[in-house]
């Protein structure tokens, strides 16, 4: 037998390699070798980037909750905005609601919300305070006054499409007005099933009828004629007007179609006469052909009158006719001397306004008091109070143009003392412009007290916009959009002919932006006051200075998102006069202030000072990023913040020296602390080699967050 070899087998202990893959675990190891080394120099500044994120974030919650506290623009602590007045006063305005109650005209409104004099009484009674015996004694002495005198108001604009009566395919058309009594003139044909209406020549004498212009040669004719009447019996008057087809030219001729104008004048009487006797059909050969009909019950016109179109009718059955007239019909009266109201001697636009104030007080004080906090009065009147202004002003002829003038007066002084939106003052100017471009003031005197009142709320409004981070904060968006509002209403008011002409020197977007800068000048002291510390040692200095510039970082930014938009709309530079207003206070402050810093720093500062340095280095960056970002370039500042980094730069040196100290400091710190890494049975490595690489990764993210802006001069920082 062969010998039996032995052999010997020899048995590795396999080491267990470290699992590594878990971005999570090496995050870790690699922070707590970063602790053990140095402290984590690199890996803190590098979080001070997202740290100053945080620092916006938080100077923005600061700043819009200190704001928040100011917010309140009004300063009516008591929130009662009635006006007091004398008894003597309050009597006079409701004798004066009385009288105009009493005598309503108008078809008032069907249904069930259909006030009574009696609730209207009773309303009157609460705005001015009026005792049950004072109502009784008023009701007295009105009740004896004689009514007041009632007219008709009508505006006769034009027709379309009538019937074509001559031979070239038109009609000469022109218009006779009346006022009648209902079923006038009807006559029943005689199997009594028709019925036939008579011409106006059959039923007045020639003095009673108004007419028209003639229009020559037209199915459309035009006339925009005003013209009034005497009304004796609301209930069973009517108003008619028959549409005639001229045929006398002769007349036309001679007098440019405008009949009316020359009555009373030496002559008109035969001309007038002529025509007259032509549409009745006194002359063979000057006969004028029927257009039709048109007519309106008095009892049916309603309270605020009509402005429509309405259908021609024919005389009978019979005959067919086409077209239809546009016609404004309103009721109005003329009152008789009042010997028991002392308001006699008062315009009625003066007495309305008196009325439409203590109406729209007291509706807004009834709003107030039944809601809570800063509850909006969105200037509707209740139905009383338009129930009595809407008769004031139809019995006294007060225009649109002068309502919308008087309305604007009142609202501009009342959104002044109470919360209002702001786009009420915008109605009124609309209503403004638009009854202004037809009709005019009657004196001088008003359209100069008008626009002494659109001038002083103007300037109002202005000193609102100073404002604006308080009273138009952020904090909630209605406050925005209500900014948005009032800018638009100010543009209104600069955008009226009357007041530019009045005004030739009050530049809006100039004022605003006036306005703005100075604003901006007050906000930075304050902000300024809220941040400095009482301490006066480098890192309190350099705390207050970092917190001062985030929170200005984050209202322009704010700024930039919210106001500028805005403000935008109205051609204000809203981002260029505030950033160039703070860039010239913090650029001052600043340079001051770390001038004093860098020495100290430069000698030798701890790694907190150092910390706070950098971050107030990153706040300045910001800055002026922002500055390149969102000026332009035609509108920077050639100062300010141009030359930021030197104030930075001995800093940024000594920085750089600490960092070189301190990456050679954890190389020798690394290899020390040499420990080999075994990752599985063919790779291991040193951990000295992943301490040195992280350290370099960390250089160079310090070094992208550094960003120096001038790279050319950075070689000096390897001298």
């Amino acid at each position: 037998m062969g010998k039996r070899i032995r052999r010997r087998t020899v048995v590795r202990r396999k080491e267990k390699p470290v699992e590594i893959n878990d971005e999570h675990f090496q995050q870790k190891t690699s922070d707590i070798r970063a602790q053990r080394l140095d402290g984590a120099f690199f890996e803190g500044f590098v979080e001070l980037q997202e740290k100053q994120k945080d620092e916006l974030e938080e100077a923005a919650k600061g700043t819009l909750k200190r704001e928040a506290l100011s917010s309140n623009k009004y300063q009516n602590d008591s929130r009662s905005i009635i006006k007091p007045r004398s008894k003597k006063q309050s009597l006079d305005l409701y004798k004066e609601i009385m009288y105009t109650i009493m005598h309503r005209l108008g078809a008032r409104k069907q249904g069930g919300d259909n006030l009574t004099d009696g609730e209207i009484y009773s309303y009157a009674r609460e705005v001015l305070d009026i005792s049950a015996e004072e109502h009784k004694q008023v009701y007295d002495e009105v009740k004896a006054v004689k009514a007041p005198e009632c007219f008709l108001n009508v505006k006769v604009f034009r027709a379309e499409d009538v019937e074509a009566k001559d031979a070239n395919g038109f009609s000469d058309p022109y218009c006779m007005l009346c006022i009648i009594k209902d079923g006038e003139g009807d006559k029943v044909s005689d199997n009594g099933n028709k019925i036939k209406k008579q011409v106006l020549r059959h039923l007045r004498e020639e003095n009673d009828v108004k007419m028209t212009k003639i229009q020559m040669k037209t199915l459309n004719p035009e006339w925009n004629q005003p013209f009034k009447f005497n009304v004796n019996d609301l209930h069973n008057q009517v108003l008619r007007i028959d549409m005639w087809d001229k045929d006398d030219n002769s007349v036309i001729l001679d007098e440019e179609n405008k009949i009316t104008s020359i009555k009373g004048f030496k002559g008109a009487g035969r001309m007038l006469k002529e025509i007259y006797q032509s549409a009745a059909g006194g002359s063979k050969n000057t006969l004028d052909d029927f257009l039709g009909l048109v007519e309106v019950p008095l009892k049916n016109i309603p309270e605020n009158g009509v402005d429509a179109w309405f259908k021609i009718e024919s005389r009978n059955n019979k005959k067919t006719v086409k077209g239809r007239l546009r016609l404004k019909i309103s009721l109005s009266t003329k009152e008789p001397d009042r010997p028991t109201s002392n308001l006699s001697e008062a315009s009625a636009n003066e007495v309305y306004k008196e009325l439409l104030n203590c109406c729209a007080r007291y509706d807004c004080q009834q709003t107030i008091d039944s809601m809570q906090n800063d509850s909006e009065w969105q200037c509707i009147l209740s139905d009383h109070a338009e129930a009595i202004l809407l008769q004031y002003t139809m019995q006294h002829e007060i225009r649109p143009l002068e309502v919308a003038v008087i309305k604007w007066g009142i609202f501009s002084k009342l959104i002044q003392e109470i919360n209002i939106p702001m786009d009420v003052l915008s109605t009124q100017m609309e209503d403004f412009k638009k009854h202004s471009a037809n009709d005019k003031l009657d004196t001088d005197y008003e359209l100069e007290q008008h626009l002494e009142s659109m001038k002083i709320f103007s300037d109002y409004m202005i000193r609102l916009i100073g404002k604006y981070r308080y009273t138009y904060s952020n904090v909630e968006q209605r406050n925005v959009t209500e900014l948005g509002k009032l800018l638009i209403c100010l543009l209104m008011i600069h955008r009226v002919p009357v007041f530019t002409q009045k005004y030739p020197d009050l530049i809006l977007h100039k004022e605003i932006e006036k306005v703005l800068e100075k604003s901006t000048n007050e906000w930075f002291f304050i902000e300024e006051a809220f941040h400095q510390s009482m301490e006066q040692d480098d890192k309190d200095i350099l705390g207050y200075l970092c917190h001062l510039t985030n929170a200005i970082n984050a209202d322009l930014q704010r700024g930039l998102e919210v106001y500028e938009p805005i403000f935008k709309c109205i051609n204000v530079r809203y981002m260029v006069v505030v950033f160039n207003k703070i860039e010239t206070l913090i650029s001052q402050l600043v340079e001051e202030k770390t001038s004093k810093i860098k020495n100290n720093f430069h000698q030798g500062s701890k790694d907190d000072v150092a910390s706070i340095w950098f971050q107030l280095y990153l706040a300045v960056k910001g800055l002026y990023q922002l500055k390149k970002k969102h000026i332009p370039q035609g509108d920077q500042n050639t100062e300010g913040l141009d030359n930021w980094s030197s104030w930075f730069r001995k800093g940024v040196v000594k920085l750089l020296e600490i960092a070189s100290d301190k990456a050679e400091a954890r190389t020798l710190k690394a290899l020390e602390m040499d420990e080999v890494r075994v990752i599985d049975s063919m790779v291991k490595h040193s951990t000295s080699a992943v301490d040195v690489t992280c350290c370099l990764g960390q250089i160079c993210i310090f070094n992208n967050t550094l960003e120096w802006p001038d790279p050319l001069g950075a070689f000096t920082f390897l001298a």
